[in-house]
C-alpha cells in the first residue's frame, strides 16, 4: 500500500471517530455490565492447613480402591482446609462429593491421576447443591413489581417470605417470543428454562439486605425486565448452595466411557476448579449449572472418549442461568467444537484469555464452533475476551441469544485441509442479536 493509500484511510478513520455520536467508546453502554463481578470476590482463597493425607502406599498404586477414603476425608475435614492427595494414580469407582468450605488438592496434573473405572455415574467429582429441587419443587416465587433495570441492586418483590440474607434469587421473565424465543432447528427447547422453557432470560443474585418487599441483591441486574412479561423472583435458600469449594492440581481420567461430567457443579457459589487436567471426556469435562460466582482457571481440557459427535466431547458448559462465572486462562484441545459454550441463560460470564486448538467432529470435513457463543437460549451480556480459537459461532439448535460480546479474540476460520466445509472465522445464526 501506498503512503497515499495510508493517508486516506487514516483520514477517513479520524473523520469518522470525530464526527461519531457522544463519547467515543469500544462497547456501547447497552451491551455491557460491570464484568469484574465474575468469579469469586477477592479471588481464590489460599488454605494452606492440611485436614488429611490421603495414604499413597494403599490407595496411590492404582489397585485400591480409593473412593471411600476420598470421601471419608473430605467429610471429616474441618472447615476452610484440604485434603492432600499424593502423587499417584488412584482407582474411584463412584461419585465423590465435596461439600462447602472444602478443598482436595494433589501434586499437579499427571502426578496425582483420580482414575475413575465403576459404572455409569454422572460424575467423578461433584459440587453438587440441591438448587434445581427447590426451583422445581417448592412454590417460592414472588412478583417482581419494581427495580428491575439493568444495574440494579435493589427488586421490590410482591412478597418475601422465608427469605434471608445469604440466600439467592433467581430473577427470570416470560419469553417475548422475538428477542428471546428456545425455538430453533430442533425444536422447542422445553428443558432451557423454568416453567417449561418459558422462562429461558434470568440470573441469579445473592439476597444482601432486606427492607420490607425491598430485596437488596448482588449482582446487579444484568437486563431491564419487562413488566408485561411476568418477572418473578425465585427463593432458593442459601442451604441448597455449595460455597467455598475448591478442586486443585490433579488429573482426571477414566478408563471407558462412562462418566457423563468428570466435574459436575451444581448449585456451587464462591468455588473453583484450579490447574486440573480433564482428560477422556464423554459428554462434557466440566458441567456448570444454576452456579454463580465461581472460577475455572489454569486447566487443561483434551481428549474426547466416546467419538466428536452430538453432545460427546464437550469441554466445559455453563449453562442454566448460571451467572457472573469467570473462566480465565484455560486450554482446550482435540475436543467437539464445544470447547467452551453459553447456554440456557448463562448471563454475565467472563471467558477470557483461553486457548483452543484441534476442532473435532465425528465428520473431519466440518468445522464446528470454537468457542460456542449461543447453545441454547438465552445467554446475554457474556464478555469472550482475549480467546484465541477456530470460529466462534452462536447457532440456532435450541433458540435465540443476544447482547453477548467477542473483544480481543483471535479466530481463525480454518483448521485443516481435511476440514473443507463451514471454515467460518465468526458466524452468527438467525435469532443471534446484539452481538
Amino acid at each position: 500500500m501506498s503512503m497515499k493509500s495510508r493517508t486516506v484511510l487514516l483520514t477517513a478513520f479520524f473523520v469518522i471517530a470525530s464526527t461519531a455520536p457522544g463519547r467515543a467508546q469500544i462497547i456501547p453502554d447497552d451491551r455491557k455490565i460491570d464484568w469484574s463481578d465474575a468469579g469469586i470476590p477477592g479471588g481464590i482463597p489460599e488454605r494452606t492447613t492440611i485436614c488429611a493425607t490421603i495414604d499413597a502406599a494403599t490407595y496411590g498404586t492404582g489397585m485400591t480402591d480409593a473412593t471411600a477414603a476420598l470421601q471419608d476425608a473430605i467429610d471429616g475435614c474441618p472447615d476452610d482446609q484440604v485434603v492432600y492427595i499424593p502423587a499417584g494414580t488412584y482407582m474411584t469407582t463412584g461419585t465423590v462429593h465435596l461439600y462447602s468450605h472444602k478443598t482436595i488438592r494433589g501434586d499437579g496434573p499427571g502426578q496425582t491421576i483420580l482414575s475413575y473405572q465403576g459404572g455409569g455415574d454422572r460424575s467423578v467429582l461433584d459440587i453438587r447443591g440441591s438448587v434445581y429441587w427447590e426451583i422445581t419443587g417448592l412454590d417460592r416465587s414472588y412478583a417482581v413489581t419494581g427495580g428491575a433495570t439493568l444495574g440494579s441492586t435493589a427488586v421490590t418483590l410482591s412478597g418475601t417470605g422465608e427469605m434471608a440474607v445469604g440466600d439467592i434469587l433467581l430473577i427470570d421473565q416470560l419469553n417475548d417470543g422475538e428477542l428471546v424465543d428456545p425455538e430453533g432447528v430442533e425444536g422447542v427447547c422445553t428443558y432451557c428454562g423454568r416453567e417449561d422453557g418459558t422462562r429461558v432470560l434470568g440470573q441469579f443474585a445473592e439476597i444482601t439486605a432486606i427492607d420490607g418487599g425491598t430485596v437488596s441483591i448482588h449482582p446487579p441486574l444484568h437486563w431491564t425486565y419487562d413488566g408485561a412479561l411476568s418477572p418473578e423472583a425465585v427463593h432458593i435458600s442459601a442451604s441448597a448452595m455449595v460455597r467455598w469449594a475448591g478442586i486443585e492440581d490433579l488429573t482426571l481420567t477414566q478408563t471407558s466411557p462412562v462418566v457423563e461430567f468428570l466435574i459436575e457443579m451444581d448449585g456451587a457459589q464462591y468455588s473453583w476448579v484450579r490447574n486440573v487436567e480433564i482428560e477422556r471426556i464423554q459428554r462434557r469435562a466440566i458441567w456448570l449449572i444454576e452456579s454463580l460466582q465461581n472460577d475455572i482457571r489454569g486447566c487443561y481440557f483434551h481428549e474426547g472418549i466416546d467419538g466428536y459427535g452430538r453432545d460427546r466431547g464437550y469441554g466445559l458448559l455453563l449453562d442454566a442461568y448460571s451467572t457472573s462465572n469467570l473462566v480465565e486462562n484455560n486450554i482446550f484441545v482435540s475436543l467437539d467444537g464445544g470447547f467452551m459454550m453459553t447456554a440456557g441463560g448463562a448471563s454475565g460470564n467472563v471467558l477470557a484469555y483461553n486457548y483452543m486448538e484441534d476442532s473435532r467432529f465425528d465428520d473431519e470435513w466440518w468445522l464446528t464452533c470454537s468457542p460456542s457463543i449461543n447453545h441454547a437460549p438465552h445467554p446475554k451480556m457474556n464478555l469472550w475476551e482475549g480467546n484465541i480459537g477456530i470460529k466462534a459461532e452462536g447457532d440456532i439448535i435450541h433458540g435465540s441469544s443476544s447482547h453477548n460480546t467477542i473483544f480481543r479474540s483471535q479466530s481463525k476460520g480454518w483448521q485443516s485441509e481435511t476440514t473443507t466445509t463451514r471454515n467460518n472465522a465468526v458466524e452468527f445464526a438467525s435469532k443471534n442479536t446484539f452481538m
